[in-house]
């Protein structure tokens, strides 16, 4: 009888342990997901900061110096002086031209 009562103690004590760990893992497994969520919202963040920082600068410099209104005008919307001729060149032009640059060294 002892055997038997022992048998369906470590039966209910096993029972027991797969609901508390079929309860548990998915729990843990959310808070996991969660974590990784967090990791990717803090890196997202720091680089909006970032973006913000230097936006925030080039306005200032805009608001305070001509020669910033210059270079974001010729930049951003491909403007030049009168007389002035703009050359354009691709990713390819520019390796093909520092080769031969350093080349020439």
């Amino acid at each position: 009888m002892r055997k038997i009562l022992s048998y369906i103690l470590y039966a209910l004590v096993a029972a027991a342990a797969v609901v508390a760990f079929a309860m548990i893992f998915p729990a843990y497994n959310d808070m996991r997901k969660m974590k990784l969520r967090i990791s990717d919202l803090e890196r997202e963040l720091e680089k909006r900061k970032s973006e913000s920082t230097e936006l925030r600068q080039l306005l200032i410099d805009i608001e305070n110096n001509p020669k910033s209104i210059e270079r974001v005008a010729r930049e951003k919307y491909n403007l030049c002086k009168p007389d002035e001729t703009v050359y354009k060149y691709g990713k390819e032009e520019i390796e093909k031209i520092r080769k031969s640059e350093d080349s020439s060294e």
